[in-house]
Order: structure tokens, then C-alpha cells, then sequence
């Protein structure tokens, strides 16, 4: 797993240079709008955690942790048993799902020692937190959710970067569909 993904941040990295080689306005728009991703890593987490289920294998942490874009943050954390230091998997549901939906993957991880967090986007949170999506008519709401999508993932990444039992060379991306593309973003800004 962790051969592949050098190599396809390099095909990356070698296919957004040779886009700015052939379309410099594109660059300059990038560049432009780049600011839409950062946010303060500083800021305090405000971790809200709470035990949902503990095995001889792993615990399931449901927790929240403040979006740096307002609200809060639902997510499953599943550690393994054990003092660590533990790979690291952050994980993007598909457009439609939920954040359940990576539980018996993340428990499979957990039982080789990893840990997992898996974040839910804003659009589906619960009020007061939520942000809904496809304003046909007000494109610009639908903007703020997907970069808040973005963010919040990277405040996943701070989140277990900030764990003693996490090994920060060991951290890993897997996502589904929607979460493939907040995925690349999110480790694009994160590597910067």
C-alpha cells in the first residue's frame, strides 16, 4: 500500500505540471482560489469523545471535533488494543453514505494495529451542524459545503497527527467515490 501511493503522487505531481506548462491561466486560477482551503490547524480540536463499543481487539470512539469552517465534526474512531505507535487511516465515505459505512474495514485494520477515523461530511450531519447540497439555484452553498468537506478532512489529519499513539510517517487515505476526490485534495494542501 504504501509503494503505490508515492507513485501516484508523482504521476500526479507530473500531470499538474504539464497542465501548467500548456495552460498557465488555469495555474493562476488555482492559485487564486487555494485560499479557500486553509484554515488555522492551530486551532484548538475541542475533542468530544465518547466509548461506543470495546473489544479484546479494538474500541470504537464516537467523538466529534470542531470544524475550523463552524460546527462540529462526527466521527468513528477505532483504535487498537495495544500502546502503538499505530498507522494512521483516514477515510472519505462515497457522496451518499455515512461514516458507518467503513466500521467492518476500519475493525479489520484495528485487529493488524491501525487506527481509523472515519468523518462524516457536513451534508450529513445532524442539525444544527449540517449543510445541505445541490442548490441549483445558489451554487456558491454548495461550494462552501464541498470545501468544508475538504477542511474538516484535514482536520482529521490533525486530529490523528495529534495522537501519541499514532506514527506520523505511517498515515493513509481511502476513500469512495466522492470521498476519492476530497481525498486528493485534502493530502494536496495537507503535502504542501
Amino acid at each position: 500500500m504504501y509503494r503505490i501511493f508515492p507513485s501516484l503522487l508523482l504521476l500526479s505531481l507530473v500531470s499538474c505540471a504539464a497542465t501548467a506548462q500548456k495552460h498557465p491561466e488555469e495555474v493562476a486560477d488555482f492559485q487564486s482560489a487555494i485560499h479557500r482551503f486553509t484554515y488555522d490547524s492551530s486551532q484548538p480540536l475541542d475533542l468530544q469523545d465518547k466509548v461506543i463499543q470495546e473489544t479484546s481487539d479494538f474500541t470504537i470512539h464516537d467523538l466529534t471535533y470542531a470544524s475550523s469552517k463552524g460546527g462540529r465534526v462526527p466521527a468513528y474512531l477505532v483504535v487498537p488494543k495495544g500502546k502503538g505507535p499505530f498507522a494512521a487511516v483516514l477515510f472519505g465515505h462515497y457522496g451518499l453514505g455515512t461514516r458507518s459505512e467503513f466500521i467492518p474495514e476500519a475493525k479489520l485494520y484495528a485487529e493488524v494495529g491501525a487506527i481509523s477515523l472515519i468523518p462524516d461530511y457536513p451534508w450529513d450531519r445532524p442539525e444544527p451542524w449540517r449543510k445541505t447540497v445541490d442548490h441549483f439555484d445558489k451554487p456558491e452553498l454548495d461550494n462552501e459545503a464541498y470545501i468544508q468537506a475538504v477542511v474538516d478532512l484535514r482536520r482529521g489529519i490533525d486530529l490523528l497527527l495529534a495522537r501519541s499513539d499514532v506514527d506520523p510517517k505511517r498515515l493513509a487515505y481511502v476513500g469512495h467515490s466522492y470521498g476519492v476526490q476530497w481525498g486528493s485534495i485534502c493530502l494536496r494542501w495537507t503535502s504542501a
